[in-house]
């Protein structure tokens, strides 16, 4: 990975990340009315002949919603636009359209509304968290994760959207503190967990300039940071469960990593070889895995026959 890269407007490609993978979860953190039903095209063939693209535009229960994200004011050439995006949904897909921005910068000198015929005003929903709101949900997220506490889902996913709404000035301590807490909490799903570390991710690279910081981070969010390859493919396939096998992982790396013998009873010894046995075929008969992969397992298994 080319550590010195630019992301071009990330926060842009954070949300719409966010909604391809996360949709009715994010509609429901941003606290939107109705339901998220079905994703919709975002291309737009605008009055004068440009084609251009919105961020995200999707289906609930009466409407279709526009969001929108902007890390600067909006003014007459971006509402132009987002009237444009309008026109042209309302037209296409004959339901009424409703414009959200999700702003990273305080809106209050953005504009309110924009005319777009005698009859019809556009006024825009704004997002935005205050420096205080992003500070309140910092705190609460630490306390939690740092007393083991499980997270509801608004409280996760702000795991990966305080350092988008973070202010500038402390952007940098927000982001390094989620990449230290999604790894210390354990109750969460393994594939929500992917996705959180993938935002976080561009957040690195926006908010921190030095290479050696970006490599320290990436490293510590790396979801590979397990004491082998091996216990990683059980992560991915059993996820929490796996906290319940901690002393299964446990005796197959010394056996099979270190190579040492334990100090573990005979019987249990066995019992847990057993169970790790299983567990691998297990791994082997549902999934489609890589050759080295499916070479490292079978060298398991077969020296288990010995």
């Amino acid at each position: 990975m080319n550590l010195s890269k630019k992301i071009y407007q990330p926060s842009d490609i954070s949300f719409k990340y966010a909604f391809a993978v996360l949709n009715k979860h994010l509609h429901k953190y941003l606290k939107l009315k109705d339901e998220y039903v079905a994703s919709y095209p975002t291309e737009v063939i605008t009055r004068d002949m440009r084609n251009l693209r919105m961020d995200t535009l999707y289906k609930t229960k009466n409407t279709l919603n526009n969001i929108e994200s902007q890390s600067t004011k909006v003014g007459i050439k971006e509402m132009k636009r987002f009237a444009d995006y309008r026109i042209f949904a309302e037209y296409i897909y004959n339901l009424p359209v409703e414009t959200i921005i999700l702003m990273t910068v305080d809106p209050k000198n953005s504009l309110k509304e924009y005319k777009i015929s005698d009859t019809d005003i556009m006024r825009p929903i704004y997002i935005y968290f205050s420096k205080d709101e992003v500070i309140k949900k910092f705190n609460n997220l630490s306390d939690k994760i740092e007393n083991n506490d499980r997270l509801t889902e608004e409280e996760t996913l702000d795991i990966a959207f305080l350092p988008l709404f973070a202010a500038k000035e402390n952007s940098q301590e927000i982001t390094e503190k989620m990449c230290e807490l999604i790894t210390k909490y354990k109750h969460i799903d393994y594939e929500l967990k992917r996705e959180i570390i993938f935002i976080l991710q561009i957040m690195i690279f926006n908010h921190f300039e030095d290479s050696k910081k970006r490599k320290e981070l990436l490293g510590e969010i790396n979801m590979k940071q397990y004491d082998s390859d091996l216990e990683m493919i059980a992560y991915e396939i059993y996820g929490e469960d796996m906290e319940e096998q901690k002393e299964i992982i446990k005796l197959m790396l010394e056996i099979y990593k270190n190579n040492k013998t334990t100090k573990i009873e005979i019987k249990q010894q066995e019992k847990l070889i057993n169970d790790s046995m299983k567990l691998f075929k297990e791994i082997k008969e549902k999934n489609n895995l890589d050759k080295e992969t499916s070479t490292k397992i079978n060298e398991i298994l077969s020296n288990s026959q010995q």
